[in-house]
């Protein structure tokens, strides 16, 4: 080997990133796919294994596995039970322990993203041996009390079932779990207020900087592409329609930016085109952009706006939250309207000096345009705390000890 080959890291570890629901293209790449990219660097080999609890999901991993084929990452996709189905928790993780025989593989780790698949992997645990590392991404139990309140008649009399077993799988990945990756001091809060014997990291939601960045060159490309004039102001919103996203106070916002003069445009990213439709009405269209982009895409429009949007009420959901835009909004050196719902997210904001802080009700006095050395600034502070390579050594340090 000459000095000038990179030196790659002896593997010492295999484990299984375990997901349950296909290959949801809005987290495969950006988080999975990336994450696993950047640990098998360190010398941590991971493979994917996702299990579809639908026909349809399967049907969707499929052709999504076609697209991941050059990514060089080894990807299992199987048939599993719904999580509805009484007892799914035991018949997956016999499935689970079944998938594991027939492949010959002895995983040293599996990390369990979200409490439904840690308590499969913590029924596995009961006849295996490995360590359970929990992915606990978020308030599980506030999240569908919320979803709860859209509901009515039979399906919410019936809705305690449900309520039911959220809790008791977060007992049982509480107690099965050997390790818990928190995405926010405040998540680690609330579930080490209960007894626990595993050991907590916090480490917040993050982005790939080699798809994020500012680059100035890629900036104005861009906006020639886009056909913005210089004198142009433009802002972005990256994400879905949804209502715990406030897309609807962030869509009036829009409007209200872009009805200020024929140089105000707006960028819609969001894989939900179909249902952005509703929305449009009165709105001048030719003022904005709206398309579904792939992950190596994103960037480059992030790049050519001037402003991003991250909008959330105040709520036990939001002030545990890690979103990862907010991640990707950073990396490119975005400027950030925001509220401070999410304070992990706002904190960091403040510390790099890209928030702009916004109160719903409230008239937005939109600052000037931040310089390309601004932005530039911003990016590296961000790479700093919010980028893979960060984190990379905490996540090594979880798997290997």
């Amino acid at each position: 080997m000459t000095k000038h080959m990179t030196r790659i890291k002896k593997v010492e570890k295999k484990g299984i990133f375990l997901l349950y629901g296909g290959l949801p293209r809005t987290i495969i790449e950006s988080q999975v796919i990336a994450h696993v990219r950047a640990m098998r660097k360190e010398g941590v080999d991971i493979e994917v294994w996702s299990y579809c609890v639908t026909e349809e999901s399967y049907v969707d991993a499929q052709e999504m596995l076609k697209k991941l084929n050059n990514q060089n990452i080894p990807i299992k996709v199987f048939r599993g039970f719904r999580p509805a189905l009484p007892f799914s928790e035991v018949l997956n993780a016999i499935l689970l322990k079944h998938h594991l025989t027939k492949t010959k593989f002895n995983p040293s780790f599996i990390r369990c993203r979200t409490e439904y698949s840690a308590s499969v992997a913590g029924f596995l645990k009961l006849t295996k041996k490995f360590t359970l590392i929990w992915d606990c991404r978020g308030d599980s139990e506030e999240e569908f009390l919320l979803q709860r309140k859209q509901w009515r008649g039979i399906k919410r009399m019936l809705s305690f079932a449900k309520l039911y077993a959220i809790r008791t799988r977060l007992f049982w990945a509480s107690k099965q779990a050997d390790k818990t990756i928190f995405v926010s001091e405040s998540l680690k809060e609330l579930h080490t207020k209960k007894k626990h014997n595993y050991i907590s990291s916090v480490i917040p939601c993050v982005a790939d900087s080699t798809y994020f960045y500012f680059d100035p060159t890629l900036r104005s490309n861009m906006r020639k592409q886009l056909n913005l004039n210089p004198s142009d102001k433009v802002v972005i919103y990256s994400g879905s329609l949804a209502v715990w996203q406030c897309f609807e106070e962030t869509f009036c916002l829009i409007k209200k930016f872009i009805n200020q003069g024929p140089n105000f445009k707006a960028i819609i990213l969001t894989p939900d085109l179909k249902a952005l439709r509703q929305y449009l009405g009165d709105c001048p269209v030719e003022k904005l952009l709206c398309i579904s982009a792939s992950l190596t895409e994103v960037n480059a429009y992030l790049n050519a706006a001037d402003y991003s949007l991250l909008l959330r009420r105040p709520g036990p959901i939001n002030r545990v939250a890690s979103p990862v835009k907010f991640a990707e909004y950073c990396l490119a050196g975005l400027p950030i309207i925001m509220t401070n719902a999410v304070e992990q997210s706002y904190q960091l904001a403040n510390q790099f000096g890209n928030a702009i802080t916004y109160a719903f009700g409230q008239e937005l006095t939109w600052p000037d345009i931040f310089t390309d050395a601004e932005r530039c600034q911003i990016a590296e502070q961000a790479k700093s705390v919010l980028s893979h390579e960060y984190v990379s050594n905490k996540y090594r340090e979880i798997y290997q000890k």
